[in-house]
């Protein structure tokens, strides 16, 4: 690697650092202004309480992504309720002829919560740590990391990081890899102050004595792992300036019901729901506002192409003309959900607005069928997970109304309910259609495309074949922009699988959002995260009484411990590892393991290997 420093000082010794990879040494931080104490913090109930606060580690952990939202800047972020992302620390990047070599100019002046430089230095520590096996921070599991750029070795999409000069940056990929820089708007690659992560050692972000340090516009001030209280107050040293609102609380409240009590007797100020909740009652109260977020997930009943009768395209499209797409969103996706004919949801780049289900067509339906000597029917067993996913908010009732559909047309359908993970462990080989689905976890259309219809894993979805769906996808994949050319090979693609039909879209789920009359400035975030630094509350009504305490809403648990955010302390060690006397323990489990034996494209026949989490 070649360092460059100019001149001598900060960014001198800044540069100078990336060559060894170590910390700039600048000795303990001074102490962080303290924020402007508020006791009308903005109140966000979560469905569930985070299990760490390593956002590199929080896998598919929504509540855990939320707080990292707020604490970590990456390179580039998600523009308000928008697929669109801006640079973050990106403030200018471009790519090589070639597709594989990305430079990145970063924001002058920024520092972390610590008082540390967030400089080109820090942030190779960062990306070295989740690709390097080697690297002395690199333990746990990086799901996000292997699910969206592959391996941590020779088969990854990225070969290698190098810091030019403090605000320099270049990423060289092993080949051209379209999606590469909107995949880092994901929240679990926002940058962790390297002096944080290396004195806490394997409890950074475990728990509240060792509380994460990023440079967002909100810093941890305390978290209570048995109430799961996440406090945060504004980060005073934060780049973008001050937030509107300078304290914001997380607080997990499981049950739906109570979350939705809490919101509207504005105990909390917002609150996310399941698409199915009902939005009568609770939620239908005059001081709230119901907003959905935007569509990510896609749900479809997969057909197994490579076994009579559903090898026979007659017999696949007189299922599709069956099925009653808009009533199935309205009646099992929940009140915002949208029908669908294509894998895309709205709004991505590549989806077809002109692609629409069909309106139900019994006759046309049945006709197919006797063309295909089956006029009398036949026995189909439809496997569908036995408990709701984010795209398959009522499993067992869409089954259900599937199956009433299908008999119009003398299909015998039954239901058959089994775990989502043998559900995943067995679709290659034991079932001829099943429920299925998946929830983006960025906005490049490759996330689900390339998974769901690439070359190395037709054996799982399907048997589904198509070369020239692979060429496309593929074209796709390597055409190193979001450009006009990749949106017209997406529909090109969307095309091909409608006319082959070799699975039926259902619908795309959207989650509710309730927000209370005083939030000002919310915008749902698409990929199931919000940024909050530019909401706020207005002043409560002069006549309204005080709201019930948090603490009646929360789970039973022991009296909460707060530990507050002390400085971080200096690292001693010249090697990168944690201080003597630093006590590690181990990384908490992201609570959705990978996808059991996936089979990953190989780097000469479809692109570097990447792993998936469970859907």
């Amino acid at each position: 690697m070649r360092c460059i420093a100019s001149g001598i000082g900060l960014a001198g010794a800044a540069a100078l650092a990336a060559c060894t990879g170590q910390p700039t040494p600048l000795g303990p931080p001074p102490p962080a202004p303290a924020a402007t104490a508020d006791p009308r913090a903005l109140v966000w109930a979560l469905d569930s309480a985070p299990t760490t606060l390593d956002a590199a580690r929080a896998g598919t952990d929504l509540a855990a992504l939320q707080v990292a939202n707020q604490v970590n800047d990456g390179l580039f972020r998600y523009n308000g309720d928008s697929l669109e992302i801006v640079g973050d620390l990106a403030e200018n990047w471009d790519a090589d002829v070639s597709g594989k070599t990305y430079t990145f100019t970063l924001r002058k002046g920024v520092v972390f919560q610590d008082g540390t430089p967030l400089d080109s230095r820090a942030v190779k520590w960062n990306f070295d740590r989740w690709l390097l096996p080697d690297h002395p921070q690199h333990k746990g599991r990086f799901l996000q990391w292997l699910s969206l750029f592959g391996t941590h070795d020779d088969k990854g999409i990225v070969e290698k990081v190098e810091a030019l000069d403090a605000l320099t940056l270049r990423i060289t990929l092993r080949q051209p890899f379209a999606p590469f820089v909107q995949h880092l708007a994901n929240p679990a690659f926002g940058i962790a102050s390297d002096r944080a992560v290396i004195a806490a050692g394997e409890a950074y972000g475990a728990d509240g004595e060792h509380l994460p340090v990023g440079s967002g516009p909100y810093r941890v001030a305390s978290w209570d792992k048995a109430s799961g209280v996440v406090r945060l107050e504004a980060n005073a040293r934060y780049w973008g300036g001050a937030p509107k609102t300078p304290n914001v609380v997380f607080a997990a409240i499981p049950d739906a019901g109570r979350r939705a009590d809490a919101v509207a007797a504005g105990v909390v100020a917002g609150a996310g729901f399941t698409p199915t909740m009902a939005t009568t009652g609770t939620l239908a109260a005059p001081s709230l506002r119901l907003v959905p977020r935007p569509a990510r997930a896609s749900a479809w009943l997969m057909l197994d192409t490579s076994a009579s009768p559903l090898s026979d395209k007659r017999v696949r499209e007189a299922i599709h003309l069956t099925i009653d797409r808009t009533a199935l969103a309205s009646a099992h996706f929940g009140s915002q959900a949208l029908p669908s004919n294509q894998l895309l949801p709205p709004g991505f780049l590549g989806h077809d607005d002109n692609l629409q289900p069909p309106a139900p067509d019994v006759e046309r339906a049945k006709a197919l069928l006797a063309e295909a000597d089956l006029a009398e029917g036949f026995p189909l067993r439809i496997w569908v997970p036995d408990q709701p996913r984010p795209y398959l908010p009522d499993p067992l009732g869409t089954a259900g109304a599937i199956v009433g559909m299908l008999k119009a047309i003398g299909i015998d359908a039954s239901v058959n309910p089994i775990s989502a993970r043998r559900l995943l462990d067995n679709r290659d080989r034991a079932y001829r259609a099943w429920l299925i689905g998946w929830e983006a976890q960025t906005s490049d259309p490759d996330s689900m495309w390339y998974w769901h219809f690439g070359p190395a894993n037709t054996n799982t979805e399907g048997h589904y074949e198509n070369d020239d769906l692979f060429k496309l996808l593929l074209e796709a994949q390597r055409t190193t922009a979001r450009t006009d050319r990749r949106r017209t090979l997406y529909e090109s693609a969307a095309a091909l699988v409608a006319a082959d039909m070799p699975r039926i879209f259902l619908a795309n789920a959207r989650p509710i959002v309730a927000v209370g009359s005083r939030v000002q400035g919310y915008l749902p975030g698409a990929m199931g995260y919000d940024a909050f630094a530019g909401v706020s509350l207005t002043e409560p009504a002069a006549d309204a009484s005080p709201p019930p305490p948090l603490e009646s809403f929360l789970p039973p648990t022991a009296t909460p411990t707060v530990v507050e955010n002390a400085p971080v302390p200096t690292v001693g060690s010249p090697n990168g590892s944690a201080p003597a006397g630093t006590t590690t323990a181990a990384a908490t489990p992201s609570p959705t393991p990978p996808s059991p034996s996936p089979v990953p494209p190989t780097a000469t026949q479809a692109g570097p290997a990447r792993s998936r989490s469970a859907p």
